[in-house]
């Protein structure tokens, strides 16, 4: 039995920060049930906590390990994990994470990513990749994407796509999005 921890450097938000988002990518492979990882944060050099998976906005953990009355030796036994996985196949996931409850701008944030193991029947492990913190300020309102439409007209080739966003500010300047639609059913 073991656990192993990846911690992230520090980091510090700008002030301007509203809407911290965490996202990454990772591939399991372990003893379902008794094997897992899961995600920790610290804000501001405080203690660490289990983000817990109401915070996940896209990808949260798939289970809740086994616990040690339940003959489970892991050291994160009993907590909400990522766990399983089918050896072989591509279990590679991209999970999205909104700290907007533990973080603001112009705080300090470190991440760890335990992963908690039994004494015996492993298989792959976990593979943490990509690792993103970025900032998805609020829309103001007006969807991002909306579907103009008569759900009730038979005519499909009388619908419109409306896309509003704000300026994206790349590093040579502003970029243009453009939207092109097909309407493969006519």
């Amino acid at each position: 039995s073991a656990i192993h921890q990846l911690f992230s450097p520090t980091i510090v938000l700008p002030a301007t920060v509203t809407s911290p988002t965490l996202a990454f990518t990772h591939y399991i492979a372990v003893e379902t049930f008794y094997d897992g990882g899961n995600v920790a944060i610290s804000v501001n050099g405080g203690f660490y906590q289990i983000i817990p998976a109401s915070a996940f906005l896209h990808n949260t953990y798939n289970t809740t390990l086994l616990s040690s009355a339940q003959g489970n030796t892991n050291p994160i036994a009993g907590q909400a994990a990522f766990s399983g996985g089918i050896p072989g196949a591509s279990a590679t996931g991209r999970s999205i994470i909104d700290l907007s409850s533990f973080v603001t701008g112009g705080q300090s944030v470190k991440f760890r990513f335990n992963f908690g193991k039994d004494g015996c029947a492993g298989i792959t492990g976990w593979y943490v990749d990509d690792l993103d913190l970025y900032h998805c300020p609020p829309p103001g309102g007006a969807p991002i994407i909306q579907w103009n439409a008569d759900p009730l007209s038979t005519n499909r080739t009388s619908r419109s796509l409306t896309f509003s966003t704000g300026a994206i500010t790349a590093t040579a300047g502003t970029a243009a999005i453009s939207v092109t639609m097909l309407d493969l059913q006519n």
